[in-house]
């Protein structure tokens, strides 16, 4: 199977969301860890919880959401493939269906025109049936004719046919 170039594509693109999430979580680890820039929000909840919540508790709210974020892009790409999925087979069915329909034309068709064919050889094949009997028919009596009878060509004044009769006399 060939390798689909929407299908890298939309890889290409869900790898560089995950990329850009492990580096934005690797900045915010940082920066939690050694600014201290979330110690409003663990001042909080140390005010409000008996256990300690430190700088791994905010990166992993901060990867929840960037998941999320991941997972409806993903979801959003995979709809719009499955709609143009649904839409390409549509129109394949309606292609295939049209194909049936000029299929079965061309085939009536065909047999119409097989049908004209074969009355057509017969018709020869009676009339070269006829001929050959009416040859036969004028050599029978052109032979036995107590007449005779001489075929000459006009231009080259010489004798083309002769009968029994013509070849005594």
């Amino acid at each position: 199977m060939a390798d689909n170039p929407e299908r890298k594509k939309i890889f290409s693109t869900a790898s560089k969301d995950l990329i850009l999430i492990f580096i934005l979580s690797f900045f915010m680890f940082m920066l939690a860890s050694k600014l201290d820039a979330f110690e409003m929000v663990v001042e909080w909840s140390r005010k409000h919880e008996d256990y300690e919540v430190d700088e791994i508790f905010v990166l992993l709210v901060i990867l929840s959401f960037a998941f999320a974020a991941f997972s409806l892009r993903r979801w959003k790409e995979l709809r719009n493939e499955v709609r143009k999925r649904r839409r390409i087979n549509g129109e394949l069915q309606k292609v295939g269906g049209d194909l049936e329909t000029r299929i079965a034309e061309r085939t009536a068709e065909l047999f119409k025109t097989n049908e004209e064919l074969e009355k057509e050889i017969t018709e020869r094949k009676q009339m070269e049936k006829s001929l050959r009997i009416s040859e036969q028919s004028y050599k029978t009596l052109f032979d036995n004719m107590m007449d005779g009878l001489l075929v000459i060509d006009v231009e080259t004044m010489k004798v083309m046919l002769a009968n029994q009769s013509a070849m005594k006399m």
